[in-house]
This record gives C-alpha cells, sequence and structure tokens, in this order.
C-alpha cells in the first residue's frame, strides 16, 4: 500500500517539476538565473520526502489503531481524486493566495518560498 501511495506522489511531484500539471510556484528572483533550477527541484524533492513520511505516518495509524484496510483506502483515494473532476491521480484543488510573512505580497498556499523575496512561509501546514 505504502508503495502506491508513494506512487501516487512521486508521479505528482515529477509532473509538477516538468511543468507538466500546471504552473509549479515560481523561482524566486533571489534565485533565477544563479542555477534556480536545482534549488527548486531540490527544494520539490524535500517536500515530496516529507509528505511520503507523513503519508506513510498516517497510514500504518489507521490501519493499526482503526483498522483501516487496503480497500476502505483505495475507495476514498478515488472519491478524493473526483474532487477536481477527473479520475486521473491527480488532485488539483485551487486554494486562495496567502500574503508572505517577510514582504506581504501574495504567494501561492503550495510555494516553498514567497516567488518576490525567498521567504520560507513562517508556518508549514502538513496539507497546504
Amino acid at each position: 500500500m505504502i508503495d502506491i501511495l508513494a506512487g501516487i506522489f512521486g508521479d505528482l511531484m515529477l509532473d509538477k517539476a516538468r511543468g507538466e500539471i500546471g504552473p509549479v510556484s515560481p523561482i524566486p528572483r533571489t534565485l533565477a538565473g544563479s542555477g534556480g533550477d536545482g534549488i527548486r527541484l531540490k527544494a520539490l524533492e524535500r517536500e515530496h520526502e516529507r509528505l511520503k513520511l507523513i503519508t506513510m505516518a498516517l497510514w500504518e495509524v489507521l490501519h493499526e489503531r482503526f483498522g483501516l484496510s487496503e480497500a476502505e483506502l483505495r475507495a476514498k483515494i478515488e472519491e478524493l481524486d473526483e474532487l477536481d473532476g477527473k479520475r486521473d491521480g491527480r488532485l488539483r484543488v485551487r486554494s486562495e493566495p496567502r500574503p508572505c510573512s517577510a514582504c506581504g505580497r501574495p504567494m501561492l498556499s503550495t510555494s516553498v518560498t514567497c516567488p518576490y523575496c525567498g521567504q520560507r512561509p513562517v508556518e508549514t501546514e502538513l496539507f497546504p
């Protein structure tokens, strides 16, 4: 089951890195032109690993404490997959931009850093 979840997150992050699933948050101006793409990819890889760890922990807690079956988990994954109107193994729910804690300009809730000043968000939500 972990392989399924890791595969979903892995495919999503690779698609984001390739630009196949809509805009990825822009590279901060402080990184542009100086190998910023590599830095952005490393940030996406770290975020992928963090989300994979959270997902694995949640699955183990649900399975061990509540006896949730893989069939129930698969059914919920399919239900959530259809939230955006497409059953394609991806979830594209858009959220409102939030203000950067440093410069106050809007940044996507999924951004690792502010696209204007490069500041990392003060609080990191588990699932932004």
